[in-house]
Formats: C-alpha cells, sequence, structure tokens
C-alpha cells in the first residue's frame, strides 16, 4: 500500500471452535488506507454471542516482529456490516509501522483473563498462520491498552492498542 488510497480484502476462516451460532463462522474484511491510516469495514456471520467481547486486532510486520494493533470492539449481535474502527496515521506513525506491512487480521473472544481466536486471515496468500501470532496476540492485554516505551527502556515489541 503507498501513500494515497489502497484497499486491502481478506475473508476470515475459523481457527478456534466453540464459538460457532449454527453454521461454521466466516468474516470478511475490507482495509481502506489512505493518507496513512487505515479504515475497517467488517461482515461477521455466524459468530455466537457470550459472555466475552470480539476484538478486532491487525497485526503487522516490522523489522522481522509481528505487531499487534487494536483496531476495536466488533459486534457479534447482528449479522451486519461494520464500520467505523480506524487506527489513524499517528498510531501508526508512533508505532514506526505504514498500512502496507499489515499482514493478517485476528478476530478474539475475550473474557476477563482469556483470550480465543474465532477468526483469522491473512492479508497474503505466503503469509499463513503458526503460533506465534497467537502469542503476540495473547500479550495484548484485553481492557488496558499498553503504550510503546521510549526505545532506550524498550526490549521487545510490545502489542499497542488504539485509544478508543
Amino acid at each position: 500500500m503507498q501513500a494515497g488510497f489502497a484497499r486491502k480484502y481478506a475473508i476470515m476462516e475459523e481457527l478456534d471452535g466453540g464459538f460457532s451460532a449454527g453454521g461454521t463462522p466466516e468474516a470478511f474484511i475490507r482495509l481502506d488506507c489512505w493518507d496513512g491510516s487505515i479504515q475497517v469495514s467488517i461482515h461477521v456471520k455466524g459468530l455466537k454471542q457470550g459472555p466475552y467481547k470480539h476484538m478486532l486486532y491487525l497485526i503487522f510486520s516490522k523489522n522481522g516482529k509481528q505487531v499487534p494493533v487494536l483496531a476495536g470492539e466488533v459486534s457479534a449481535s447482528y449479522g451486519g456490516m461494520q464500520s467505523g474502527l480506524e487506527i489513524d496515521a499517528e498510531t501508526l506513525r508512533n508505532l514506526n509501522i505504514r498500512p502496507e506491512s499489515i499482514r493478517y487480521a485476528a478476530l478474539t473472544a475475550e473474557s476477563q483473563s482469556k483470550k480465543w481466536i474465532p477468526l483469522f486471515s491473512s492479508f497474503e496468500k505466503n503469509h499463513k498462520w503458526d503460533e506465534s501470532i497467537r502469542q503476540v496476540i495473547l500479550m495484548q492485554p484485553a481492557e488496558e491498552p499498553q503504550r510503546e516505551q521510549p526505545e532506550d527502556t524498550q526490549k521487545t515489541e510490545q502489542p499497542y492498542a488504539v485509544p478508543g
């Protein structure tokens, strides 16, 4: 994705079972990127509601490491299109990542200190699921977003949540 406008699509498929509301859950995700920000539209089908929040993470590649960024909460109460999720240009600049470095999307189900990944997608066919992706998402706190530390105190890439 270059400066200006770009669009990416992906079909999210079931990863962790047990979240079906009848048929196999799935989602369609569209990213519209311009001026360094990312607008997210997502259409979820067949995902059951429960005592948990559904959160959408976009996972970027930075210097060979995966950086999850919380795009926001996704409502599973209706099977329609949801938009309005955004990762602004300032957030991406602060993390020193660019929209074109996005690799994956993960829809999580979060309850207290537990996280599952009912739906997952890759934006490129040569990037497949592996358990290291789960580990970077699990490091992301559900309620309290982490901010990046100054470079002199930073030891590893920390996940970041978009202020909501």
